[in-house]
């Protein structure tokens, strides 16, 4: 009979193999590792050893660590390690006669427990597997072991809620039928395993369930936990409008404090709260109750410490999570009242990131006993998962003012220039008090050291400590703690850009001063603090500066914010020995007479302006006697000056001055004595012939006294009117010209004292009008027919006061004669008729003169005026032509002459003057000839205004004008004679040269422009600015510019001309111009033709074109600076100093 093994699996896992018979000499074990390989094991029986383990390569192959064989024996045990669970095993069992056979046994499998809501599986049951199947639930799923028999009971323990014995039903086959619990009913789940319920666990908790077959040691526990709610996340943002973030700061759990500067807590415009985000953990779940509860301080304490408020608040959310994991939430009433405030927020933050909640109203506070201000957040879910977080913080920087004080570019501080409460402290310099201008008065600057936001307040108090002693007489100190002065309040404005405003605001918040420009973006300067000099009683004389900044000037308190406040104080040095001031004159800038008053002068300025010098910046007080007129400030060099602000009464005054310097006076300066007079008399003015005073002189009237020439002005005095007193009578003379006469009063007489030019003939210098009754008389006065004669006169005295002005006036009407009009056809002749005796219409000279005597205005169209004829026109406004019309010959000549008279006249000459003279008055007179003057011809415009144009040219003739600004207009000069008198005269030569000829003028500003060149000619320019134009200057001419500053212009140069041939030929000049665009013009300039061409100064001044170049011919020239567009060359080899001034756009010699 072959032999057998038994295979006995046992409930530790383990499988004994042994053979009973006693002949078996070999067993051979295999089976399948938990690697799913195939293993074998042979021992075999050694007579004298015993059972051992066949070494036999191939024989063996599973690891001596897989079994252990009991030599006595034989049995082998397989390892619980070794074997995979639920697989066969067999054992092949051959005796010493070769006979074999074969056995099998399964290996036992183990009990599972597995967590049926673990779908990882890892041990632990999160949230969102807790979640997906609608709720919270907890069961587990125990498999039954091969070892179980029918009735085989296994023991649960551990489930909180279903531990007991779970019994085995199994059929006849082996198989599994129900599984029963302790109340028989079946949790059998069809497929080798049954499910129980175990109770769920909290707060991240493990739950152990314990498994194990009655009467064995086959036993498992497993373990599970339930992922409790993950703690939110919390940062502190600063958003903007549109909900960007511009300022980050994060927390932990660890690292709860996020603090702010002012500048960065200020981003969102509020100053005194800050955004708290929220965000919520990624394993919250639908119908979580998040708990906010922010704005608490540390503790009541530090809340109190301060006057704070408690601003605790609480905010409540429900969350609403769909399947796919989109979220919103509700704004509810409370954790336990679910009625909802808002309903549907989105998450605030970006997408991709966790689910945001924004607490915009939440507080911050300074950095000071209340510390922060803090916030923590609560999450309970419907599975009773909870978490809260330890509170995190927000803070930011107290605001940091501090005072200062300036002078100039330099800042002082408390201890430098005057500590109040240091009765010992020095003060502030002298030297540095002047620096801004200002002895008595600093600037108080107070800084925000760590930065001023949008709508911070500051109130600055300033106590002047030496005010209060002079309005009370009581000392006081800075210890008494008295009330301000002044107190200014000014509230902060800062734009994006960071610029910074003030606005300051009264008591009401009304603003006062807006837009206030600060310095450096951080501070702001408060002007005129007054400094005072120590007294020598060592009391301080301080000024005290308080500022006081708030950034919530709307509840200072709020929150633990504090008013934080500077406090710095300012006063002199120790001043003694102040210098007295002076007062250096007297200013009269009131009325006709203005200027200094000398020392018991006379004025009429009842405000008159003081000056005078002192110490630099200091208060000057003046007196009038020992009444005080008021104070003044010297400037940096001492002087100062002062206008009484109330009139002074007439009389006598005597000024006195104090320097002031920090409150300490010094002596008076010397008087300064003068007397106001405001009281002077009035005149009137009478033409005395005008007797019924309608303003129109008659012949009539005017030959009342038997003079027709002249009439007479009574000039009447009344009041006031003392020696020194002086008449200014302005006349308006149709003969003699405008002008001035200046009487003054000396005895019964007034005596001319001055006379414009034109008047000297009827006042001469000196001369005496007797004074009757206040009565003076002026005669020889002139008039002329048609025209007005005026007088205006006034008085004026030696304190400047001036009367009333007296006018009267008068229009001269002569003897009235009717003009004839006389033919146009007429024909004039003298002494014969030679060349007449054809003319059917002709006349006589005498008789056509019979028609135009007197000074009627006539009119006159003649043929020709000629053969020596003789006529003489009056003093009107007469117009004479002689014409071409009908054959008419249109010349005056043949000897004639024709005196136009007085008035301002007109003569045409429609072709020639001709060995004629013409003549004119004073009048303003126009002469045209539209071809020659000629054949020593003379044409006397007389003095006006002239103006004669000869459409040719001015041959062998003489041109003359007088007083007045004439201007003569010619095409050409050839051996003419042109004398313009004086007056700003213009002599025009367009289109041919000046040659032969001789031309002067008289003391006015004179032009003359000559259109081609100076030939062989003599120009002398009179008195006077004057400006000549030439082409060139040829042949043997001289161009003289005499006195004043002249100007001669070389309108063609050529591209090459040396000065001298310009200096041999002008001289007296001031300026030359050789200005001519595209000639591109080289002066080549000598030292000798500089001193040739200028007058006794040397000094010439160049103008030209920037094509054009000045060369210097010769050395030691030194270039100068360049002013006026003008640069300055010098030279003084000669021992006499000679500038040359080029224009700069020139080409330069240097």
């Amino acid at each position: 009979m072959p032999p057998h093994a038994e295979l006995t699996p046992n409930p530790d896992g383990t499988v004994s193999v042994v053979s009973h018979d006693g002949d078996a000499s070999k067993v051979e074990i295999s089976y399948t590792d938990n690697n799913g390989n195939p293993q074998t094991i042979t021992v075999v029986k050694n007579p004298s050893a015993g059972w051992v383990v066949d070494s036999t390569p191939g024989k063996t192959t599973a690891p001596a660590t897989d079994f252990t064989l009991d030599p006595h024996s034989g049995k082998v045990v397989v390892s619980d390690n070794a074997t995979k669970d639920g697989t066969s095993i067999t054992a092949k069992v051959t005796d010493n006669a070769g006979n074999s056979s074969e056995d099998s046994a399964t290996t036992p499998d183990k009990i599972s427990i597995k967590f049926n809501d673990d779908t990882t599986p890892d041990g632990i049951i999160t949230r969102a597997e807790n979640y997906a199947d609608e709720g919270t639930k907890a069961t587990a799923t125990i498999s039954i072991p091969n070892l179980a028999k029918d009735g085989s009971k296994i023991k649960i323990s551990g489930t909180g809620i279903n531990d007991g014995e779970f019994t085995v039903h199994k059929d006849a086959s082996g198989n599994v039928i129900s599984v029963t619990d302790s109340n028989n009913k079946n949790v059998f789940d069809g497929n080798n395993g049954f499910t129980i319920a175990y109770k769920y666990t909290a707060g991240g908790s493990n739950v152990n369930i314990t498994a194990q077959l009655d009467n064995t040691a086959l036993k498992t526990t497993g373990s599970v936990k339930f992922e409790n709610v993950k703690m939110a996340d919390v940062e502190f943002v600063e958003l903007d409008s549109h909900g960007n973030v511009l300022s980050d700061k994060k927390t932990t759990n660890t690292d709860t404090v996020k603090g702010y500067n002012r500048t960065t807590a200020a981003l969102d415009g509020d100053i005194n709260h800050t955004t708290a985000r929220i965000s919520l953990p990624d394993n919250v779940q639908d119908g979580d109750i998040v708990t906010v509860r922010y704005g608490f301080g540390p503790n009541a304490a530090s809340l109190a410490a301060t006057g704070g408020t408690d601003t605790t608040a609480y905010k409540y959310f429900l969350v609403h999570k769909a399947s796919d994991g989109s979220m919103t939430v509700d704004q509810i009433t409370s954790a336990t009242d679910k009625t909802v405030i808002k309903s549907g927020l989105t998450s605030t933050n970006g997408a991709g990131e966790k689910f945001g909640i924004d607490i915009h109203d939440m507080p911050t506070a300074v950095i000071y006993k209340t510390t922060s201000r803090g916030i923590e957040v609560s999450i309970k879910g419907e599975d009773d998962a909870s978490v809260s977080m330890n509170p995190r913080w927000t803070n930011r920087d107290r605001v940091e003012p501090e005072v200062v004080f300036v002078e100039g570019n330099k800042t002082y501080t408390n201890s430098q220039v005057g500590d109040g409460a240091n009765l010992n402290s020095g003060g502030m310099k002298l030297a540095e008090a002047m620096t801004d201008g200002d002895i008595d008065h600093t600037t108080a600057r107070v800084v925000i050291k760590n930065g001023i936001v949008d709508g911070d307040k500051i109130t600055v108090s300033i106590t002047d400590f030496n005010k209060i002693y002079a309005d009370t007489g009581v000392k006081v100190y800075p210890s008494n703690n008295p009330a301000p002065t002044a107190v200014k309040t000014f509230i902060a404005h800062k734009a994006a850009d960071g610029t910074v405003t003030f606005d300051e605001v009264d008591a009401s918040g009304n603003v006062i001063h807006a837009g206030i420009p600060s310095v450096n973006n951080n501070a702001i300067d408060i002007p005129g603090i007054g400094m005072m000099s120590r007294s020598s009683d060592k009391f301080v004389h301080a000024t005290e500066v308080t500022a006081k900044v708030s950034d919530t000037p709307d509840n200072e308190l709020l929150n633990g914010n504090e008013n934080v406040s500077s406090t710095s104080y300012v006063f002199l040095e120790n001043i003694s020995n102040v210098q007295e001031p002076t007062i250096t004159t007297i200013y009269d800038d009131f009325g006709s007479t203005t200027g200094d008053v000398s020392k018991n002068g006379k004025t009429d300025d009842k405000t008159p302006e003081l000056k005078g010098k002192a110490e630099k910046f200091a208060t000057v007080e003046i007196f009038d006697g020992t009444h005080s007129l008021g104070t003044t400030k010297a400037d940096e060099n001492g002087n100062w000056n002062f206008t009484p602000k109330t009139p002074l009464n007439d009389g006598e005054h005597n000024f006195t001055a104090k320097t002031i310097i920090g409150g300490v006076s010094s002596n008076a300066s010397d008087g300064y004595a003068i007397t106001i007079d405001n009281t002077i008399g009035t005149i009137e003015a009478r033409f005395v012939e005008d007797g019924n005073n309608d303003g129109r002189l008659t012949y009539q009237e005017n030959m009342s006294d038997g003079n027709r020439k002249s009439t007479s002005l009574e000039l009447k005095v009344s009041g006031s009117f003392e020696d020194g007193d002086k008449i200014t009578l302005h006349l308006d003379d149709p003969i003699k010209g405008s002008g001035d006469i200046v009487l003054k009063k000396v005895g019964n007489s007034a005596v001319v004292e001055s006379a414009s030019e034109s008047l000297k003939g009827m006042a001469p210098i000196g001369a005496a009008a007797p004074i009757n009754n206040g009565v003076i008389m002026i005669s020889k006065i002139g008039m002329l027919n048609g025209q007005k004669t005026i007088a205006k006169a006034y008085i004026t005295d030696d304190a400047g006061n001036k009367s009333n002005v007296a006018t009267d006036e008068f229009t001269y009407v002569d003897r009235e004669l009717k003009p004839v009009q006389v033919v146009d056809t007429l024909a004039v002749w003298g002494n014969n008729r030679v060349g007449l005796l054809l003319e059917s219409d002709k006349m006589r000279d005498t008789e056509l003169q019979s028609h135009i005597n007197g000074n009627n205005d006539y009119k006159l169209d003649v043929k020709t005026i000629t053969n020596y004829s003789h006529l003489t026109f009056g003093d009107g406004n007469d117009e004479i032509t002689v014409h071409t019309k009908g054959g008419g010959w249109g010349n005056i000549f043949r000897g004639a002459e024709l005196n136009l008279g007085g008035g301002d006249n007109k003569l045409t000459v429609e072709r020639d003057i001709d060995a004629a003279k013409v003549t004119a008055g004073s009048g303003d007179d126009t002469v045209t000839v539209h071809h020659w003057v000629r054949a020593d011809s003379t044409i006397d415009l007389g003095a006006g205004d002239n103006k004669l144009t000869v459409d040719d040219q001015i041959y062998n003739s003489t041109v003359t004008t007088k007083g007045g600004n004439d201007e003569v207009s010619t095409h050409g000069l050839v051996g003419a004679t042109i004398n313009l008198g004086d007056g700003d005269n213009k002599l025009s030569v367009e289109t041919h040269d000046v040659t032969g000829s001789k031309i002067t003028t008289g003391s006015g500003d004179d032009t003359i422009e000559i259109g081609k060149n100076v030939i062989n000619s003599t120009i002398n320019l009179g008195a006077g600015d004057d400006t000549i134009k030439v082409g060139q200057i040829i042949g043997n001419s001289n161009i003289n510019g005499r006195d004043g500053y002249d100007k001669l212009a070389i309108t063609n140069p050529g591209t090459n001309v040396d000065l001298s041939n310009i200096a041999n030929k002008a001289h007296n000049f001031e300026e030359l111009d050789i200005s001519n665009k595209g000639q591109n013009t080289t002066l080549n300039v000598k030292l000798s033709d500089v001193i040739n061409l200028t007058d006794n100064d040397n000094i010439l001044k160049i103008t030209a074109d920037a094509g054009d170049k000045v060369a210097f011919k010769d050395g030691g020239w030194q270039k100068g600076a360049s002013a006026d567009g003008y640069t300055t060359y010098t030279n003084d080899t000669t021992g006499t100093t000679v500038t040359v001034e080029i224009k700069d756009e020139v080409t330069q010699p240097m």
